[in-house]
């Protein structure tokens, strides 16, 4: 079975993107997908090999999650192709992308399409607290069900 490629996308590969990725792998576990897919996350802006933030750190503990061996990566037109699905947490990525990999159009999407208030972005915590990375974690994590829907039913809106 070849197996569905997911990234996620952020500036930096440190806080959301990585969330992201850790949530809808829970999520596919959850769901009994996960031998389905393969998700990852990589950033536009990203620094090869940087840990996740602390705080990100600490706000997927605190749900249990473990993204503390995540080391973070820049997007590079092969993960792109390789990529089904492309989730971007803002605008500015999509936009940047589709500037610089237009082929990637049909395939890459923006998270908020997923939730249920369907604007704004998903905001960087990367200058603010605790709180700030939880709150963002929150909000990724109520596009979950949306986002497993979408891939569970081919990609279809």
């Amino acid at each position: 079975m070849v197996r569905k490629r997911i990234v996620f996308v952020c500036s930096g590969n440190t806080c959301r993107s990585p969330m992201a990725e850790y949530l809808l792998k829970s999520a596919l576990r959850k769901a009994g997908l996960w031998k389905n897919f393969e998700v990852s996350s990589a950033g536009i802006a990203a620094s090869d090999g940087s840990p996740a933030s602390a705080f990100a750190v600490a706000a997927m503990e605190n749900i249990n999650g473990d993204i503390a061996r995540h080391v973070s990566r820049t997007i590079t037109q092969k993960i792109l192709n390789s990529a089904d699905v492309i989730f971007c947490m803002a605008a500015e990525h999509r936009e940047f992308l589709l500037a610089n990999f237009e082929s990637i159009r049909e395939k890459c999407f923006l998270v908020k399409k997923f939730l249920d208030k369907k604007n704004g972005d998903i905001e960087d915590p990367f200058f603010g607290g605790a709180k700030d990375y939880e709150r963002v974690r929150d909000d990724i994590n109520s596009a979950m069900d949306s986002i497993l829907k979408f891939l569970a039913n081919g990609n279809e809106t």
